[in-house]
């Protein structure tokens, strides 16, 4: 190849090695729920269709919009009794969507977060440490970015999109023992 023709390699090289890396699929709805829940001896989806005064309240504890009135809640079970629950939250961060799991104790306190799948640039996703603040939170917490939830510099948009997510898990869960569930 001469001289010439090896140059557009280069920049296409070069183009490629500086475009931004996404994250990717981490896990999937499976490999998630086996991953929180490996005790257990079912894990069962449970569809809940909301009312419009149950996505109202919801929205208003989660301070979010809820996109579908058709919810699902993963209840994991041992001995006949529910061990946790699993609840899927996908939204756009900046232009791209994630797919957080939050796993929750029966009483609703969040027992882990686990980031399923984050289509935005890898260095735009906080670290595992930081999910860990949200251990313990439930219907009493505020759940803000800056104030009982750190910040991620550089990552504005996914911490907020995560807290907003959790809160949201924490509100469905306040719906779900509503309904006699």
């Amino acid at each position: 190849m001469n001289a010439l023709g090896a140059r557009p390699l280069v920049f296409l090289l070069l183009l490629a090695a500086a475009a931004p890396a996404t994250a990717g699929v981490f896990y999937s709805r499976d490999e998630a729920l086996k991953f929180a829940f490996p005790a257990t001896d079912s894990v069962e989806a449970r569809d809940l269709f909301l009312t419009p005064t149950q996505v109202e309240r919801l929205q208003q504890a989660a301070s979010a919009k809820v996109e579908s009135p058709l919810v699902t809640v993963y209840e994991a079970r041992k001995d006949g009794r529910v061990e946790g629950l699993a609840i899927f939250d996908t939204q756009v961060v900046k232009t791209m969507p994630e797919t957080l799991m939050v796993v929750m104790t029966p009483d609703g306190q969040v027992k882990s977060t686990v980031m399923c799948a984050f289509q935005e640039p890898e260095e735009y996703l906080p670290t595992a440490r930081w999910f860990e603040q949200f251990k313990g939170k439930d219907s009493g917490s505020e759940l803000r970015v800056g104030r009982d939830v750190a910040g991620v510099a550089g990552s504005t948009l996914s911490s907020r999109a995560i807290t907003t997510a959790v809160r949201r898990a924490i509100a469905l869960h306040t719906v779900w023992r509503s309904c006699g569930r």
